[in-house]
């Protein structure tokens, strides 16, 4: 189903109804493949509800095509990240900084994937991240990237809808710093992600390069 459009915290966001199936996907190709290297997912999510998983952003079909997925899992009540190197094992994170999100609240995600340590985080809001270890890299496969749902194991279908609002979503092939990430966060207020390129000696590090996770999706409808 057509995902509607919303005024949002950056630019336009995209308003995904869990009541009408909706999602967004785009075929996958090399720029969304991103391997065993330095890379970062972020973006601003704003719940409408949180009575049932919500995924934000996913490469992902149990039980062997996985490879990363944003979500919020009501059960932990808690947003989780989550990777896998070989498409079948899994390595999650939970945003226990952050604790319990709710409703009609801005969130800012960095999901960053450390190659040289060998590590994951996960960081809300600039609050401080959450880590765990995570070696095998990621899995290279041919997944859809889908906007407000993941695949089912079964039929395919997309399952665990999006409610809520969607805004701003990039990949940098990098490990975006504190200062990075500070940047982007504006204390709450957020900036385009393309706009960090124009400050990246003002933050202390080069920038290598990003993409629009919404607009390759927005592109593909």
């Amino acid at each position: 189903n057509t995902v509607g459009n919303a005024t949002g915290l950056v630019n336009g966001a995209r308003d995904f109804e869990s009541g009408n199936s909706e999602s967004a996907e785009r075929a996958s190709e090399a720029a969304l493949q991103l391997g065993d290297n330095d890379w970062t997912i972020g973006g601003w999510v704003k719940f409408e509800s949180l009575s049932a998983q919500r995924t934000l952003l996913s490469r992902w079909k149990p039980a062997s095509v996985r490879e990363w997925m944003v979500q919020y899992n009501d059960s932990e009540d808690r947003i989780k990240v989550r990777i896998s190197g070989d498409g079948s094992s899994i390595t999650s994170l939970l945003a226990n900084t952050l604790g319990s999100p709710s409703t009609g609240t801005w969130y800012f995600i960095l999901f960053r994937h450390d190659s040289v340590n060998d590590e994951i985080s996960v960081e809300v809001n600039q609050g401080g991240e959450d880590t765990a270890s995570h070696t095998g890299g990621l899995h290279s496969g041919t997944m859809n990237t889908i906007m407000g749902a993941h695949r089912n194991s079964v039929s395919s279908d997309p399952v665990n809808y999006m409610d809520g609002l969607l805004d701003e979503w990039f990949i940098f092939e990098k490990v975006l710093s504190s200062d990075e990430g500070d940047w982007l966060y504006n204390s709450g207020s957020g900036r385009a992600y393309s706009d960090l390129f124009a400050v990246d000696a003002a933050v202390g590090s080069a920038i290598a390069s990003g993409i629009s996770i919404t607009s390759l999706i927005e592109a593909g409808r």
